[in-house]
């Protein structure tokens, strides 16, 4: 309880991951997981970013600058920390090096109306968030992804690209480039 550090210390100085809910007891996540030879769903409130948009070797920032776009976050109203919302989504990975997943979320609720992130219902007037992303990764270890995101309410569209390459890599180290684009387009 009290203040939080980059409302308080850092401010938009990035030297540390600024994960701050405020002071509020809430459900985070709580979905299913199922999955069928090279097929999976998830259902029920869970995160937007922990399946989509995302490059793994990003995730010491996950939260951070390296997290969702800005051109995403300020677009769109997303399922991401810490107001995840309920969600469905189908991932289908006929191959190793290749994979692609659709699903469709729902817009948060604000503190104000569900404080304890409780309220799990599609609502009309705020849309939901449809999103799409095709995954590939080379033989070399280059993975690339491509998403596309949707806003039903008004039809804004958003695309990100994001790459990252192994250069080495070790038993116990690695260390890898990445790099992530975002465009809103309407």
């Amino acid at each position: 309880h009290g203040c939080t550090p980059s409302e308080s210390w850092i401010g938009d100085l990035q030297v540390a991951d600024y994960i701050e809910a405020g002071n509020h007891l809430f459900l985070q996540e709580c979905y299913l997981w199922q999955r069928w030879g090279n097929w999976e769903a998830t259902l029920g409130m869970q995160d937007f970013c922990a399946h989509f948009c995302f490059a793994d070797a990003a995730n010491l920032y996950f939260n951070s600058s390296f997290g969702i776009s800005s051109a995403l976050s300020c677009n769109h109203q997303l399922s991401f920390f810490p107001l995840f919302t309920w969600g469905a989504n189908l991932r289908w990975q006929p191959s190793s090096s290749f994979r692609l997943q659709a699903a469709l979320f729902d817009t948060p609720i604000d503190w104000e109306d569900n404080p304890y992130n409780l309220k799990w219902r599609f609502q009309k007037e705020k849309g939901a968030n449809m999103v799409v992303e095709g995954e590939y990764s080379t033989k070399v270890g280059t993975i690339v992804k491509t998403a596309l995101i949707a806003q039903t309410s008004d039809w804004t569209v958003s695309i990100q690209a994001s790459a990252e390459q192994p250069v080495l890599e070790t038993e116990r180290h690695s260390l890898r480039l990445f790099g992530m684009g975002a465009v809103h387009l309407s």
